[in-house]
């Protein structure tokens, strides 16, 4: 019978998820909590400036055959543009 510390370690090994695992990512651009809009921003300060993402909600516009991405939205102005809900998690 293998030692504790050899199934804690086999076990870890096989149950750590991250985002490679599936080869995909989410991100978060807005949250509530209670009253209190959050607007969220990835800005890393080893970056570039290719890494800094969208700012707050955000409204996709279809202009000719291009989208353009609007940032820091109103929820009004999000509802008037291309995106549509998928997925809600009441």
């Amino acid at each position: 019978m293998p030692s504790q510390s050899h199934n804690l370690a086999r076990n870890y090994t096989y149950n750590v998820l991250s985002r490679d695992t599936f080869g995909c990512s989410m991100k978060a651009i807005y949250s509530e909590v209670g009253d209190e809009k959050i607007e969220i921003l990835k800005d890393p300060a080893t970056d570039d400036g290719t890494k800094k993402s969208a700012k707050g909600l955000l409204r996709g516009e279809k202009v000719g055959n291009d989208y353009v991405l609007h940032n820091q939205q109103t929820l009004e102005q999000v509802n008037s543009g291309e995106y549509r809900t998928v997925f809600r998690n009441n």
